[in-house]
């Protein structure tokens, strides 16, 4: 956008000009269809020190006429837009200022930054490894929340349960940078970063350029979004515009030709072609990864309103249906082995199959890579307790309780594995916690975990109990429906 802006004010040609506008309207209609708190606020400091700079005669607008059709569109777009989506910007307004918000914005990066912070202190140097911080989310989280005097921050931090199986996120680069590479890693990105950022400046006073100010402009907006989203870099798009962004600034013309001695690296003619040989053949590599990360998913999903569902599907009285569910996941694993998603949802189906041998090493593949919140512990739970062994499923969630304390959830489940292991004590405790914040809705639970649908309803009828059909959220219900629809309470005494 600091692009469009400066191309705009500055560009002669006409179709130069006229496009430079429709990208602005485009990308301003972005913004607030999708009212993303850091790139809104990002994009505003930005264009106010766009202004400042032009103000100060440090950046070049050749016509500054044009401003006043900036300022209308603004206007018109400001006034409308806040009419418009008035209750969705009053809740995230809230979101950010409030712990308690129901929109969670400023709750749930509370609790993204202490887990990242918590993983820093442990690996300060060189972080938990690249792609550790989903990974190891739900252990770190449990230390930070387990320190004393994190009581109140805790609670704010809530119980997760509506994220279900959604991969977490630091929502700060540099935070999450740092507890996956370490200080190492978060130097070498600000480095590239501001070597990049002083290049572009170099440029820009010198020619006093639109391009190059635009392309500085976009890669301070871009770093200052990055402080409170964790979207910037880990999402395909961010990257890409960016590195067009930063190549119209450095693409301007080259300097004069001088007599000075020249810095670069001269490789002999034949090793150059060696190295240019093997980048050559690691694009080609990687390509062909990403054809088949790109195959994988296309084939989990539904490519088409006639395509037969996947995940959570489950024929109760067709095997050759599960059978080919059964195929699909492994084609779909075979494209691209490290999958998480189709891991946790193949362990989901063979649960279901009652095959715990082959589904446990997908579940805990899944739980290590990514899905390290609620459900992914539950579902691996349930797997020990299917395979028979009790203790490993009430370890599982005991480890799972301590990060999450406030699941009902994972409480319940864990109540009653340990009513089926006979630990009174443990289970009498636990139960007791949490009918202390909701009896109701910690005797609902029980019952889904325990009853075959039918019975869970009248009992809860019967009990004044809150249905199956009207608790949330809907992917951890019907987990909890699963457990009681495969494995009645009759089936366990």
């Amino acid at each position: 956008l600091p692009l469009l802006l400066l191309t705009f004010l500055n560009a002669d040609n006409g179709s130069e000009k006229w496009l430079a506008l429709a990208g602005m309207l485009s990308a301003g209609a972005a913004l607030l269809a999708d009212l993303r708190r850091g790139p809104l606020l990002a994009t505003g400091i930005v264009v106010l020190l766009i202004l400042l700079g032009w103000r100060m005669g440090r950046i070049k607008v050749r016509y500054p006429r044009r401003m006043m059709v900036l300022v209308l569109l603004v206007a018109i777009g400001g006034i409308g837009g806040g009419i418009l989506f008035r209750q969705q910007i009053w809740e995230r307004i809230e979101g950010a200022t409030r712990l308690e918000s129901a929109e969670g914005g400023l709750s749930t990066r509370l609790r993204s930054w202490m887990t990242a912070v918590e993983m820093i202190r442990e690996h300060p140097v060189a972080g938990v490894g690249q792609g550790g911080y989903p990974g190891l989310y739900g252990t770190y989280r449990g230390l930070w929340i387990s320190r004393p005097g994190n009581a109140n921050l805790a609670v704010a931090a809530g119980a997760e349960d509506n994220d279900e199986i959604r991969s977490p996120l630091a929502h700060n680069e540099y935070l999450e940078t740092m507890a996956e590479l370490g200080v190492i890693g978060l130097l070498m990105m600000t480095i590239i970063l501001g070597l990049i950022g002083w290049r572009l400046a170099g440029l820009m006073w010198r020619t006093r350029g639109y391009r190059e100010a635009g392309a500085l402009f976009g890669l301070m907006a871009f770093s200052l979004t990055a402080v409170t989203s964790s979207f910037s870099f880990r999402v395909t798009p961010g990257p890409v515009m960016l590195a067009c962004v930063i190549a119209v600034g450095l693409a301007g013309p080259a300097p004069a030709k001088t007599s000075e001695v020249r810095t670069g690296i001269d490789l002999p003619a034949r090793l150059a072609a060696a190295l240019l040989l093997l980048v050559l053949v690691g694009g080609i590599l990687l390509c062909g990864q990403s054809y088949n990360v790109f195959a994988s998913q296309r084939l989990q999903g539904q490519e088409s309103l006639g395509t037969e569902p996947l995940d959570f599907a489950f024929y109760p009285t067709d095997r050759s249906g599960n059978d080919r569910l059964r195929r699909r996941y492994e084609e779909v694993l075979r494209l691209d082995p490290t999958n998480s998603g189709a891991h946790l949802g193949y362990a989901l189906l063979l649960y279901q199959l009652r095959e715990p041998g082959t589904a446990l090493p997908h579940a805990e593949y899944a739980l290590n890579h990514g899905y390290s919140r609620p459900f992914a512990y539950v579902l691996t739970a349930f797997l020990f307790e299917q395979s028979g062994d009790l203790p490993r499923a009430i370890e599982t969630l005991n480890r799972c309780a301590v990060s999450f304390p406030l699941s009902f959830f994972v409480r319940a489940s864990l109540v009653e594995m340990l009513r089926r292991a006979d630990r009174t004590e443990e289970m009498s405790r636990h139960r007791k916690e949490m009918r202390q914040i909701d009896e109701q809705l910690m005797e609902s639970w029980e019952l889904i975990l325990r009853y075959k649908k039918e019975k869970a309803l009248a009992e809860a009828r019967s009990r004044g109990l809150t249905p199956m059909s009207e608790m949330g959220p809907p992917l951890a219900v019907t987990l909890a429906a699963m457990r009681g629809f495969h494995y009645p309470e009759a089936d366990r005494n």
